[in-house]
C-alpha cells in the first residue's frame, strides 16, 4: 500500500548547505574541552554562551561531539547551535550522554529549562567523534515519611530544609517523584482544616493544597492527595502546613513524599 500524503506547501526558508566536520579529523590533534555550568552563576535568565573564537591560547578548529553529565541537575538542559538552529535537550538527571553536533561554528548556548540555583551540568566538547552514548536516568529515590501529624500543629518539616557535608551546610533542593497524604478523624468532634503542601523558599512555592472539614458526629479515612510520575522542583525543604479554622476535632494527617535530589 503506497503512502498517502496530504496537500503540501513548497518550503518557504533558505536553503543553505553548511559544512560539517563530524568525519574530519582535527589539524590539531583529538582534544576536548571540559566545562562546568553552576547555574547559580547563570541565575539572572539561565542561559550561558560558550564560544571558542577568538581565543589565541586555545587551538581548538571545530566542534564534533559533546560528552555530557546532567546527573547533578534536576532540570532539563537544551544546547542550541545557531548556524544550524538545532537544539539538543539532555534530560534531568542524565549521567552520561554523547552526542554528535552538527554545526560549522564553535559558539553555542546552553539554556537551563527550569533549573534552580544548586543544579550544575557538566560536559565536554570534542573535536573528534566517539561513539554516540546515552546511559537511562536512574530511578532511586529517597522517601520522607511523617505519620499521626495531630491537626493542632501549625508547619510539619518533612523534608529537611539543609543538610551537612564535612561541616558545611547546603540547601536541600530535588524533585519530587511521588506524593501520598492521608488524613483521619476519629471522635465525634467538628472540624475544619486546611492544608497545604509547600516548599522552603522564600516565597514559597505551593505545591498542592486541600480542605477537610465536618460539622460533627463523623469518624472516616481519606486519601487526600496521591501524585505518582510528577517532576515537581522544590527549594530548601518541603513543609506540611495546617491552618485549623473551625474546631478542633480529633483529626491526623499522614504524608508520604518520594523524591530526589538536586
Amino acid at each position: 500500500m503506497s503512502l498517502i500524503l496530504p496537500p503540501s506547501k513548497n518550503y518557504g526558508g533558505t536553503i543553505a548547505a553548511i559544512p560539517s566536520a563530524v568525519m574530519k579529523e582535527p589539524g590539531e590533534g583529538r582534544k576536548s574541552i571540559p566545562i562546568q555550568i553552576a547555574w547559580s552563576d547563570y541565575a539572572s535568565d539561565y542561559c550561558v554562551a560558550i564560544n571558542l573564537q577568538n581565543r589565541q591560547t586555545l587551538n581548538f578548529s571545530q566542534v564534533v561531539a559533546l560528552s555530557i553529565d546532567n546527573s547533578r541537575c534536576g532540570a532539563p538542559v537544551v544546547f542550541v547551535f545557531p548556524d544550524t538552529q538545532e537544539t539538543t535537550t539532555i534530560p534531568a538527571y542524565s549521567p552520561k550522554t554523547i552526542i554528535e553536533v552538527f554545526t560549522g561554528q564553535t559558539q553555542f548556548n546552553v539554556v537551563g529549562n527550569g533549573v534552580s540555583p544548586s543544579d550544575v551540568t557538566f560536559f565536554s566538547i570534542l573535536n573528534f567523534l566517539p561513539p554516540p552514548v546515552s546511559v537511562s536516568v536512574s530511578q532511586e529515590q529517597n522517601i520522607a515519611a511523617v505519620t499521626a501529624i495531630p491537626g493542632t500543629v501549625a508547619n510539619v518539616n518533612v523534608i529537611p530544609a539543609t543538610f551537612a557535608v564535612g561541616g558545611i551546610t547546603y540547601d536541600n533542593n530535588g524533585t519530587l517523584e511521588n506524593v501520598a497524604i492521608f488524613g483521619s478523624a476519629h471522635d465525634a468532634g467538628s472540624y475544619r482544616h486546611t492544608w497545604t503542601l509547600q516548599d522552603g523558599s522564600a516565597t514559597p512555592r505551593v505545591i498542592a493544597t486541600g480542605r477537610v472539614e465536618s460539622g460533627g458526629g463523623e469518624k472516616d479515612n481519606w486519601q487526600l492527595l496521591n501524585l505518582s510520575g510528577v517532576h515537581v522542583r522544590f527549594l530548601k525543604g518541603v513543609f506540611f502546613n495546617l491552618t485549623e479554622t473551625g474546631g478542633g476535632g480529633n483529626v491526623d494527617f499522614s504524608v508520604n513524599l518520594y523524591y530526589r535530589t538536586p
